[in-house]
């Protein structure tokens, strides 16, 4: 009579059948935490975006006020009671120009901590790779409009701070002319003397971004009719009161054959691919 056959050990199934469960156990785990903490990350960026977002409505008002307040003043025809109110202006775009600098590098070191929280443990999220990827690039878009918008306003603390002294050369001007014909001449001297103050301070500031050469050249052509206005003044004979007219005439020929339109267009010119750059990745940023 045969042997009865050997029972064949079952330790290898049971040995693999744990090795089973231990890895889908693994990948059950793999597979939880890791949608657990690409889903932290993509909220964790989404705020973050989310509040930029929040104050870029004003940040696009300061952007856009200052070009309104400098292309679309009329310099040759406005009155100083006008120049005055456009200078109350100025000094508010500059200081919110200033504080837009404080938050804009606020808001890019969120958006910058946010994007380094989305590439942490990449292999952890592969199953959001494609969302985790598609935050990542809508926050490098909104990190180019805050460089950008950083460097406008930047730019637009340095012009604002111009005009506002451009603005008072335009205001003495226009009170050295009516000083002049009602014929005061105390009021003309000291009217005079501001003008060439201001003038100076004026110089000193007009190298600012987008700033054109014309308008230095407009203004040490005032400084030099400042300096004929008190030859006139001063004048003793009427040889020297003749030649200070002369140049006077000279200098108001040379200050009014300015071309405020095209000054008003290079400044523009200036500004329009900064803001447009700015505005381009804005857009990518909400569209991505």
């Amino acid at each position: 009579m045969a042997p009865p056959p050997r029972r064949r050990s079952l330790g290898p199934i049971i040995a693999i059948i744990l090795v089973v469960v231990v890895v889908l156990a693994a990948l059950g785990a793999y597979l939880v935490a890791g949608v657990a903490f690409a889903q932290n990350r993509l909220s964790t960026a989404h705020n973050a975006y989310n509040s930029v977002v929040g104050h870029q409505n004003e940040l696009n008002g300061t952007i856009n006020s200052l070009s309104d307040k400098i292309t679309g003043t009329d310099v040759s025809s406005v009155s100083g009671s006008t120049l005055q109110t456009d200078k109350e202006t100025l000094t508010q775009i500059v200081t919110k120009s200033q504080a837009a600098q404080s938050q804009i590098d606020s808001d890019d070191a969120s958006l910058a901590k946010a994007d380094a929280g989305l590439k942490e443990n990449q292999w952890l999220t592969l199953l959001r790779k494609s969302d985790i990827d598609k935050e990542s690039t809508r926050i490098g878009h909104a990190r180019k409009a805050l460089a950008t918008a950083k460097v406008i306003t930047n730019d637009y603390v340095q012009i604002g701070n111009f005009y506002q002294a451009f603005f008072d050369v335009l205001i003495d001007f226009e009170t050295l002319g009516t000083k002049a014909q009602a014929q005061d001449l105390t009021g003309v001297a000291a009217a005079d003397e501001k003008l060439k103050t201001d003038t100076t301070k004026a110089v000193s500031l007009d190298k600012a971004p987008g700033v054109p050469v014309e308008v230095d050249t407009f203004l040490h052509d005032v400084q030099t009719l400042a300096t004929d206005f008190s030859a006139l003044l001063n004048a003793r004979t009427q040889a020297a009161a003749s030649a200070a007219e002369k140049a006077l005439q000279a200098d108001l020929q040379k200050i009014e054959a300015v071309d405020w339109t095209k000054v008003s267009s290079d400044v523009d010119a200036f500004y329009k691919p900064l803001i447009d750059a700015y505005n381009s990745e804005v857009d990518k940023a909400n569209a991505t």
